[in-house]
């Protein structure tokens, strides 16, 4: 089966970028993060009959990897694509990762403990 056009679905922080980059690698398709279609550069949200229309042609192209939530124009990726891949993690999970890989970059160093040290790069 060859993949043409990939949708990827997931909570915040799921990883879907990540996935949405890899399957764009695997695949040499072009990736599109959908935060970058609905946010201009001041972080103003598109208005929704204009988002749509964007995610129309973005979809129209023969070969494509787009990662996002935004359910409310999930139909129009769904109906387009040939494979779609939903991740979805335990909460435990989730919180677990969420707490490692975010958190601690969040806090100034200064204020950091030095058991929290280790979860910094």
């Amino acid at each position: 089966m060859q993949m043409n056009r990939v949708a990827i679905v997931g909570s915040g922080g799921s990883g879907k970028s990540y996935v949405a980059r890899e399957f764009g690698c695997l695949l040499d398709a072009p990736v599109t993060h959908l935060d970058a279609v609905y946010y201009d550069d001041a972080w103003n949200p598109l208005p929704p009959e204009k988002f749509e229309a964007a995610q129309r042609e973005l979809v129209a192209l023969p070969r494509w990897v787009i990662d996002g939530n935004y359910n409310s124009s999930l139909h129009i990726r769904l109906q387009a694509c040939g494979v779609y891949n939903r991740i979805h993690w335990g909460v435990i999970t989730y919180v677990a990762t969420y707490r490692r890989r975010m958190r601690p970059k969040c806090w100034p160093r200064s204020t950091r403990s030095p058991q929290a040290s280790r979860w910094c790069s």
